[in-house]
């Protein structure tokens, strides 16, 4: 979220609380405040009150990250409610490589400087997570989609369809947004029974004469990427959801051979009906 006055006003008219990332377009506020950090670091001066906290070096996927959070009121800010600004330094080393990032936030409460820490990095959290799943499950980065607002269109939709399927119980983000990048627009396909046709998740038919066999196989055609995710959706809402864990345990036990692989697909396959049934009227899975 960039750091606007429209922004900060609605979210004070709810009542409610902001820290906001400070960005080189707003240049004086910016500007200010980084001045101002600047002269409490170099100079330390008298009277000035400031906290202060660093965290421990953190270790993790090759890589060597050390925070530091300063906070200070900004009663000196003209213009302004009552707010505090943050200076947010990160130093990370990648394979040698040390880098330094500076960022600034301003806030419209006071709080400890490590509390601001955990909040920016739960902030960065969701972004990176956000971003990855727009990013690198949905290709928003190499989609052609360029004329008028359609990239925006475009990526309200994907987020409005990847919150309604995380509503559902045990529903991995990643999963959720792996079946929503497959699928693209629900709307081309009429039924349940298209989208699970295009997913593979349908049997073959073997008849001769007044004889049907019971033992049939899923046909080889349909998109394997789709399948995958929708049996692994199904596999997290069997261990969370008690009706599906029923449906799951019924045709398990219903054959001696091939009972988990069975269970699952057939438990994918109710699953297809849901998922059809939420992207096409727009709304969260409510239990029943």
């Amino acid at each position: 979220m960039g750091c606007q006055t429209d922004i900060a006003a609605k979210i004070r008219e709810k009542k409610a609380d902001y820290v906001l990332a400070l960005k080189a377009n707003q240049s004086t506020l910016h500007e200010d405040v980084r001045d101002y950090f600047d002269w409490i670091e170099n100079e330390k001066p008298q009277g000035e009150q400031w906290d202060h906290w660093k965290s421990k070096i953190e270790k993790c996927h090759g890589r060597i990250e050390k925070r530091e959070i300063l906070s200070a009121s900004a009663a000196w800010l003209e213009g302004k409610e009552k707010c505090t600004v943050i200076r947010c330094r990160c130093t990370r080393e990648i394979n040698g490589v040390k880098t330094i990032s500076v960022r600034h936030y301003i806030s419209s409460f006071d709080t400890t400087a490590e509390n601001f820490g955990e909040i920016i990095r739960g902030h960065w959290s969701i972004e990176n997570q956000l971003h990855w799943m727009l990013d690198v499950v949905f290709r928003e980065d190499k989609a052609k989609a360029r004329k008028d607002n359609s990239p925006l269109n475009l990526n309200v939709l994907r987020k409005i369809a990847l919150s309604i399927l995380i509503s559902i119980p045990g529903f991995d983000p990643v999963f959720s947004a792996g079946i929503i990048a497959e699928i693209g627009d629900i709307n081309r396909f009429t039924d349940q029974a298209g989208l699970a046709k295009y997913a593979g998740l349908v049997w073959m038919e073997h008849k001769s004469g007044m004889f049907e066999a019971q033992n049939t196989r899923l046909i080889k055609s349909g998109n394997r990427f789709l399948k995958y995710y929708l049996c692994e959706a199904a596999l997290a809402l069997v261990r969370c959801d008690t009706e599906y864990k029923r449906f799951y345990d019924l045709k398990y036990k219903e054959v001696n051979k091939y009972q988990h692989k069975r269970a699952l697909a057939l438990t994918a396959r109710k699953l297809v009906r849901l998922v059809f049934r939420l992207l096409k009227d727009n709304r969260l899975y409510i239990p029943a």
